[in-house]
């Protein structure tokens, strides 16, 4: 049991709170496989993690794969392939990080299917016995795939429906786990008339990661980091060269914090969670984007999380540039938080191309 400690400890760490001055540590011990929650693409990445109301892009499937309906074939295109990799935790080791793969294709302007492939790389892990004497290495650990199908349901307004497979390869000693879950996703677009230049609103939601309770073979369950997102966002075109686009979204973690819920169910803990004191545990994002020509774009955000939630603070910065149907785009997070914190200093790389 104690290697599983040591594992989940490592996997939990992003999401725990780090207790300063009159705060209350707030951590999540009864959730695993929490890197389902990691933005993983470089242009959310730099505004704060953004993601559910933002304009459509190639890397939409993760949070709303509902925006592809409303994708603009001469910048997204019909289709496209993309990859992104995330070293993480590197101010703790050097061997930790998150890859994968994304897709999707529009079918026609009703209709579009997604897909995508995560794996978090947990490093090299050593093993010992009850005496402390080495068994070896081994490198655990959790991938998921998922498919997203979205179709438009009105003239301004798509719906997006994800199912997810995982497996949870932690510790040798224990079985693997295996989890199935589901997304829902809603965007409503509302082009604008701004005097003489255009402009686009448009709100979104994202109910993610509800599924089946996590089994290691242990006699309590972990449940999977369900989290529900609101957003909205506002772009502003000039002249066809300059694209401003700011947005806000607000979110809450589907999972209560109270000792019993490792035996509830899933819906009785979603149930928990907005209960008088759980109500409370929010986090709210901010970010904004200017992009030129169509070819080069700046981004930069904001992530809070308050007293009674997990605590993470962080400004980002990000960056894109678009060559044909190829785009590159980077992000960099830095901690607002007093002391060492693990997440400073986290970068973002994404890449693809449309077709």
């Amino acid at each position: 049991m104690k290697y599983l400690y040591f594992v989940c400890l490592g996997v939990l760490l992003p999401f725990c709170g780090f207790p300063q001055e009159n705060r209350q540590d707030y951590n999540f011990t009864n959730v695993g496989m929490t890197f389902l929650s990691v933005v993983t693409d470089a242009r959310a990445g730099g505004m704060g993690e953004l993601g559910v109301a933002t304009s459509p892009d190639n890397y939409s499937h993760q949070q709303n794969p509902a925006k592809y309906v409303f994708s603009d074939l001469k910048t997204v295109g019909k289709g496209g392939i993309n990859v992104f990799y995330m070293p993480w935790l590197r101010r703790l080791v050097d061997d930790m990080n998150i890859a994968g793969a994304s897709g999707y294709y529009k079918v026609n302007s009703e209709q579009s299917v997604s897909f995508s492939f995560r794996y978090f790389s947990m490093g090299d892990l050593q093993e010992t016995d009850d005496n402390l004497q080495a068994l070896g290495e081994r490198s655990p650990y959790e991938m998921v795939m998922d498919v997203a199908y979205a179709r438009r349901l009105g003239r301004n307004f798509s719906m997006s429906m994800t199912f997810r497979y995982g497996v949870s390869n932690v510790v040798k000693k224990y079985r693997r786990a295996h989890i199935i879950a589901a997304d829902l996703g809603g965007y409503y677009s509302k082009a604008l008339r701004l005097g003489k230049n255009s402009g686009l609103f448009a709100l979104g939601f994202a109910l993610s990661n509800v599924g089946n309770k996590i089994k290691y073979g242990t006699d309590d369950r972990l449940f999977l980091l369900a989290e529900l997102k609101l957003g909205s966002n506002l772009e502003v075109r000039i002249q066809n060269l300059h694209r401003f686009s700011i947005g806000m979204e607000g979110g809450k973690y589907l999972v209560s914090l109270r000792e019993d819920d490792h035996t509830n169910t899933v819906l009785q803990c979603i149930g928990a969670s907005f209960e008088s004191g759980e109500i409370k545990r929010l986090f709210w994002k901010i970010g904004g984007e200017y992009v030129f020509n169509e070819i080069l774009a700046f981004r930069t955000g904001y992530f809070h999380e308050g007293k009674s939630g997990l605590q993470r603070e962080y400004a980002t910065f990000g960056a894109g540039i678009r060559f044909m149907r190829i785009h590159l785009d980077a992000s960099y997070l830095v901690s607002m938080m007093s002391g060492n914190h693990p997440l400073d200093n986290s970068l973002h790389l994404s890449a693809g191309i449309a077709f």
